[in-house]
């Protein structure tokens, strides 16, 4: 990696963003919705890390370019939480 003492570490990609929803709430609810970075080796969360409320992962297409998630839709398209380039279906 030349002189300059560059890690081959700094350039792998960043942890992926994944998405949960709380399941004590209606699936159409978007405060129901948020996002926790975890390496892809981590198991889902079955827990929200600050309420202890129920939990499951939601599967959306993943960020290809940039590394971070898609941007948060305005309340007015219906509260989508995860995008609009999500493929969750929702």
């Amino acid at each position: 990696m030349g002189g300059d003492g560059a890690s081959v570490l700094q350039f792998l990609p960043h942890m992926p963003t994944y998405v949960y929803r709380l399941t004590d709430l209606p699936e159409e609810d978007p405060n129901g919705m948020f996002e926790v970075r975890q390496s892809i080796h981590d198991a889902p969360l079955t827990h929200h890390p600050e309420t202890g409320a129920p939990v499951e992962r939601v599967l959306c297409a993943p960020a290809l370019l940039g590394g971070a998630s898609a941007p948060v839709a305005p309340a007015s398209s219906g509260g989508h939480r995860h995008g609009p380039s999500c493929g969750c279906g929702h």
